[in-house]
């Protein structure tokens, strides 16, 4: 019997000297990589063909809200088509610089290498349909208090193998090295914090915004105004071309009233969830003897006991890079042991930055813990 061949990979690597260039096709391997395609493609010739014959058809306001909504869903499936067909990402790395770009259409970033540090491989499990789920690795470093990721598609095996190469070759040059790499005024800068945190005498307070910075998220986001926008206005033409009063009570009236207030109801629900994600803040405050969660500006304050807390830790599987709010929403970074369950916040935190505040809470707070030493009051 014949063996399996090892896999000869999908990045291809080029060796420039002092610099390496990489190469990987954004198409997902496998295939689910080619379902995943056919049904996007399909999707994107199904709504051009249904906007064509409206086109014909007739025109009227309705008409051009839904063909606007529908345009920009087009345009989120006809992107991904396009980069799955002929896009690459190419990642070139030299003694001074990460530089990461997808082409056709896609800008450079530029990274110092001596601001890169932890590079690392995730694996990601990501379900395809129900009961249906692959896995993929993915490249990621820290950046000042942001965390970088790239290789999306690459298989968890090539991915090491990748990252030990990089090492090997730069790893001097990045911030956990040695060596103080090369100059230059060109990189993107590294991110600042999204948390504010004030510290008055014993108690510190960390302010996250809930509105995610990402743009995979501030699309979905776009899309779920677009809809709530599309929704009111539903509510309206409701209102408009409900039976008059004049004609006698009939059963359709009446469920034209029931679906008209239950529609109302939901409007009201996801405007509040439109409202929290766009302007809401998540409060964290600690003192040494209590740790308060408050979600403003719809949320109620959660007090728990800092003696009861208990393994404060950092999420790294909450982020997907398929699907932003493959977690759910928002996608928590920070959790805790509290008794027999588990407390999450830290909102669309980056991974880096939500290590650095679990290090603050530790340095001032961990010997109050449960997992301590010291009694608040001692």
């Amino acid at each position: 019997m014949a063996f399996v061949e090892p896999s000869k990979g999908r990045a291809k690597i080029i060796d420039l000297g002092d610099t390496l260039r990489i190469e990987i096709p954004v198409h997902p391997g496998g295939y689910h990589g080619w379902v995943y395609l056919l049904l996007l493609t399909g999707w994107f010739i199904g709504w051009a063909a249904v906007g064509l014959s409206a086109l014909r058809a007739s025109f009227s306001v309705e008409w051009l809200i839904g063909w606007t909504v529908g345009g920009i869903l087009a345009g989120c499936i006809g992107l991904p088509v396009l980069l799955m067909l002929v896009g690459r990402e190419v990642i070139m790395v030299s003694p001074m610089s990460l530089d990461i770009v997808i082409r056709p259409i896609g800008y450079v970033r530029r990274y110092r290498l001596t601001e890169i540090s932890n590079l690392r491989v995730e694996e990601e499990r990501r379900e395809f349909m129900r009961g249906v789920s692959f896995t993929v690795g993915v490249i990621v470093f820290d950046y000042g208090v942001s965390t970088v990721r790239f290789g999306l598609w690459l298989e968890p095996a090539e991915a090491r193998q990748i990252v030990a190469l990089l090492k090997e070759r730069f790893g001097q040059y990045m911030a956990d090295g040695e060596a103080g790499g090369m100059k230059d005024d060109v990189f993107v800068e590294p991110y600042k914090p999204r948390a504010r945190i004030a510290e008055t005498g014993n108690a510190i307070q960390i302010e996250i915004p809930f509105r995610p910075k990402s743009f995979m998220a501030r699309l979905v986001w776009l899309l779920f105004t677009s809809f709530l926008l599309g929704s009111w206005y539903a509510v309206f033409i409701l209102s408009i071309k409900a039976p008059t009063q004049d004609k006698p009570l009939s059963l359709f009236t009446a469920i034209f009233a029931v679906v008209t207030v239950v529609w109302l109801f939901f409007n009201l629900v996801f405007s509040g969830v439109w409202w929290q994600m766009t302007f809401g803040r998540e409060i964290v405050t600690v003192t040494p003897q209590e740790l308060i969660l408050w979600w403003r500006p719809f949320g109620r304050r959660r007090r728990f006991r800092l003696a009861e807390v208990k393994n404060l830790r950092v999420l790294e599987d909450t982020f997907s890079v398929f699907w932003p709010y493959a977690r759910g929403y928002p996608p928590f970074v920070v959790t805790f042991d509290y008794g027999a369950g588990t407390v999450r916040f830290g909102a669309n935190l980056d991974p880096a930055e939500a290590r650095q505040i679990v290090a603050l809470l530790k340095e001032r707070f961990g010997q109050y813990m449960a997992d301590g030493k010291v009694e608040a009051g001692s």
